[in-house]
């Protein structure tokens, strides 16, 4: 029988598992130690002066509450970086828990994903081959930040090289290219071209192409790499494509979902971080489903070589 619904993920979380129940006992150990350090300390200067205002004995062990749930929280923290990579090397994953700062700059400049970016969150960073490709895929939450801050992306990136995709060419919805009279559009599209449009198979959403040459959207390679890229609006549960993007070599999504994806937050229960555990590898094998469509695209969306032999005439 196995705990975690598979031999290969027993495998895989037996290291971290015994790291995790050491854990847990630390931090319990420290969390009610500081609340009983607080708790004597108060006593103590009750003790020492009768007259001491009582809200000085509320306040330490307030106080020590809060150190207490500081430690929880650090733990919580050392379990996900624990699960991860032993959770990713199951799926043939590799794992770092942060996607660097300056490349999520360099997309949002890019137009993949909104620009207009205060404050961030980027984390849970995967690398990965499928059979002869490299492929990249990073968990991102921008937000404008703030004391009322809004949610401009929640969601994962994913990309493959793709070595035909030199020119830049973005396909979004188009409201996401139109600002609003005190705010400005979330993807930059002023210095390309209108092309070609499409509709996604799952909810008649319409997505629009833009290009420094419309003719680039108008091939027939070209449109049957975006309908298979659309595929994941219907294939991948919990995910709505925002946009698609070619350049510099990459074919690059940014998918839009509704949960965080990849978590393992601190629970005291071996159960309830058995179902995290169960539910992140799922969506690690979601994300294997990502890239093997955006494949599906990218030989799609190249030209048949000349010696390959036509089609049948219908």
């Amino acid at each position: 029988m196995t705990v975690f619904g598979s031999p290969e993920l027993d495998a895989a979380m037996q290291a971290p598992m015994k790291e995790i129940a050491r854990g847990r006992v630390t931090a319990w150990t420290l969390a009610l130690g500081l609340i009983a350090l607080a708790i004597g300390a108060g006593i103590w200067i009750l003790a020492a002066d009768p007259f001491a205002e009582f809200g000085v004995l509320i306040f330490l062990i307030f106080l020590g509450g809060y150190a207490g749930y500081g430690v929880f929280w650090m733990y919580g923290r050392r379990v996900s970086r624990l699960v991860m990579p032993h959770l990713a090397s199951a799926a043939g994953l590799e794992y770092q828990p942060r996607f660097p700062d300056t490349f999520v700059d360099r997309l949002a400049g890019q137009g993949l994903i909104p620009r207009a970016v205060y404050k961030r969150r980027s984390e849970d960073w995967f690398q990965g081959t499928f059979g002869t490709h490299t492929f990249e895929a990073a968990d991102l939450r921008l937000e404008t930040g703030g004391k009322n801050s809004k949610a401009l992306f929640t969601g994962l990136i994913v990309w493959i090289e793709h070595p035909v995709a030199r020119e830049q060419i973005i396909v979004t919805q188009p409201d996401t290219t139109q600002g609003g009279f005190f705010s400005r559009a979330l993807l930059d599209v002023s210095e390309l071209s209108e092309g070609a449009g499409f509709l996604s198979p799952g909810d008649d959403r319409r997505f629009q192409a833009f290009s420094a040459t419309p003719q680039a959207t108008q091939t027939t390679e070209f449109k049957n790499l975006v309908q298979t890229v659309l595929r994941l609006d219907t294939e991948i549960s919990g995910c709505r494509l925002f946009s698609i993007m070619l350049h510099d070599g990459r074919l690059m999504v940014a998918l839009e979902h509704d949960d965080n994806w990849f978590r393992i937050v601190p629970v005291f229960g071996t159960t309830q971080l058995q179902r995290q555990v169960q539910i992140a590898f799922e969506q690690m094998q979601d994300l294997l489903a990502i890239v093997q469509i955006l494949l599906d695209a990218a030989e799609a969306g190249v030209s048949p070589s000349a010696d390959d032999p036509a089609p049948p005439e219908a």
